[in-house]
């Protein structure tokens, strides 16, 4: 009776193991499933500056609790370490593939948030363009608005004729210059 006192003490003690292990995994699975969903969230890139902006900002704070991933590895990788000489060789080198597949699920994570980073970036470098470009057209059409607004009509052809040329050249070459098509 002992013996068998002894060995269900043991077993207990694997069970409790074996549970502590499976709720720490669990609980790491559940995290990492929320931060894929984040990451599906921002990886839309459509939509204007300033929510382009507001999705890189939350980006940058996955980025930043990134470490707090890490720690529930570490957790979860001591854990096996510390009670894995109470288990069976084989629950032991189970429970480490488990944690180094989550290891390689949370570097994948890694990977996809600094494409998405990259890609909403490059969504916001293509606004800034666009904003100059905007800029540029918005000048030249001024300008365009005023020399029209500044047109005095003629009263000759020959007159009307030159008119014409002096204004067709000014504007193409305003055109050439702005680099506008």
């Amino acid at each position: 009776t002992s013996d068998l006192k002894s060995l269900i003490s043991q077993l207990e003690n694997c069970l409790e193991i074996y549970q502590q292990f499976n709720d720490l995994q669990k609980s790491h699975q559940d995290y990492q499933k929320q931060l894929w969903e984040k990451v599906q969230i921002l990886s839309d890139y459509s939509g204007s500056k300033s929510s382009l902006q507001s999705k890189l900002k939350k980006v940058q704070e996955l980025q930043d609790n990134i470490p707090d991933g890490h720690n529930r590895i570490k957790i979860l990788s001591d854990h096996v370490e510390k009670k894995g000489n109470i288990l069976p060789p084989r629950a032991k080198e189970a429970m480490a593939r488990d944690v180094s597949n989550l290891v390689v699920d949370f570097g994948k994570y890694i990977s996809a948030l600094a494409d998405v980073r990259r890609g909403l970036e490059e969504r916001l470098q293509h606004w800034s363009e666009y904003e100059t470009t905007h800029e540029k057209l918005l000048g030249w059409l001024a300008e365009a608005e005023l020399t029209l607004k500044n047109y005095t009509p003629r009263a000759t052809l020959p007159e009307k004729s030159d008119q014409l040329d002096k204004y067709q050249v000014r504007f193409f070459s305003i055109l050439y210059l702005s680099n506008f098509p």
